[in-house]
């Protein structure tokens, strides 16, 4: 087997991230046995300490920090200290903090959304208890994933009512946050399916449109990660799209990759693994390059169920990293070949050609809209697009014969 490309680890593994989740996993399904030895927390730590990654994101179950699991005050305080000291012994930064409001029985008929105000009560409180664990591990963000926020019966949670309860809930933890005067930020994770058949927070779109419910000072503080390719493609949506609208919005916080096969079960296969697209991961990695230069970029994912042996969680980890750096390097370096510059140079970013501006003379501008006399019929044939020719200058690149 070819040795790692340390070169293409190097030029990325300082914008990454993993979710401790994603090492936990032992390879079970709901078909299946583990195949791998089970890890602790530390464990995980350890190992991405050794491979040089920065950052790693901490899930509360996971970790023994379920309030739901562990009430007691003195023994999540001592399990907080026990992890921290982990952290600094492997120079580790923790990156986002998330609870769980998945798993538990409780929330089986939705956690913030559940028409029993005890379950909302419960939920909300968990919730604000993860922002005091994030300030306390120092974590730039709390991810809030609804996966069981959703519907098999519609008929059960009226859909404005679950839409205007899960903007309640965002609207408090952002009172939360501005009373303690904590630093850390809320990202909201859309998924279209899985857990539940309809997730209410589906896509980017309907993530934007539940911010766009909050008061402008709660706006500031929620943004957006989508998971790519997964939730996405799950749904048949495109990436690049999602990346490039949140960057429009201001609203992406950062990205969780990782690998898909369009319109199946979340796969959470490694970057570029299995059988996801090429192509999209290369658009996905286009988007970052041009629109999120230092969007840090965390791995949601897990080794596949053929990999059992005891280097299988540290090659994942370089893999990964590795995929990244590749994928990274080809949308640099299409970026800078000259044919794309100079098809690229031909096309506007925004605007209508109009020297006027519409916020201070819309009348002018108007006008200078309509002194373009020319017929639609001449404006057609004279265009050239040159989709096709980007089409072929991305397979070729891809393919290594550009």
């Amino acid at each position: 087997m070819p040795a790692y490309r340390t070169d293409l680890i190097k030029s990325v593994i300082g914008r990454t991230s993993f979710g401790i989740w994603d090492l936990l996993n032992t390879g079970a399904d709901p078909f299946g046995a583990p195949v791998r030895p089970k890890w602790e927390p530390e464990q995980v730590i350890r190992l991405l300490g050794k491979c040089g990654v920065p950052r790693i994101s901490l899930h509360d179950l996971d970790v023994g920090l379920d309030p739901w699991v562990l009430p007691d005050e003195s023994g999540m305080q001592k399990r907080i200290e026990e992890l921290k000291a982990c952290l600094r012994e492997a120079k580790v930064a923790v990156w986002m903090y998330t609870p769980c409001l998945f798993h538990n029985p409780l929330v089986r008929a939705g956690s913030v959304t559940s028409n029993d105000v005890r379950v909302r009560r419960m939920s909300l409180r968990k919730m604000l208890l993860s922002l005091d664990v994030a300030a306390e591990f120092g974590a730039s963000w709390v991810t809030f994933w609804l996966g069981r926020d959703g519907a098999e019966v519609d008929a059960l949670i009226d859909s404005r009512a679950a839409y205007e309860r899960i903007a309640d809930a965002l609207h408090i933890a952002c009172s939360y946050v501005r009373n303690k005067g904590y630093k850390v930020k809320i990202s909201i994770e859309p998924k279209p399916n899985e857990p539940r058949g309809d997730i209410y927070t589906a896509t980017v779109g309907h993530a934007l449109g539940l911010i766009s419910m909050l008061p402008d000072a709660d706006q500031d503080i929620v943004k957006i990660n989508p998971e790519l390719l997964q939730h996405e493609g799950m749904a048949g949506l495109n990436c690049y799209h999602a990346i490039g609208l949140l960057v429009a919005a201001n609203k992406l916080a950062f990205l969780h990759l990782g690998g898909q096969t369009p319109l199946r079960y979340d796969q959470d296969h490694p970057y570029l693994g299995g059988n996801s697209c090429l192509k999209t991961s290369f658009y996905i990695a286009l988007a970052i390059t041009k629109h999120a230069p230092d969007c840090v970029l965390e791995f949601d994912c897990h080794p596949l169920r053929t990999e059992a042996g005891d280097q299988a969680r540290e090659e994942f980890v370089l893999c990964n990293v590795e995929a990244l750096g590749l994928m990274m390097e080809k949308a640099n370096a299409f970026l800078k070949h000259p044919e794309v510059k100079a098809i690229i140079a031909e096309t506007d970013a925004r605007g209508f050609g109009v020297s006027a501006d519409p916020e201070k003379d819309i009348a002018a501008f108007v006008k200078q809209l309509h002194a373009d006399t020319g017929k639609a019929d001449d404006v057609s044939a004279s265009l050239k697009p040159q989709a096709q020719a980007l089409d072929r200058l991305v397979n070729m690149h891809l393919l290594g014969y550009l």
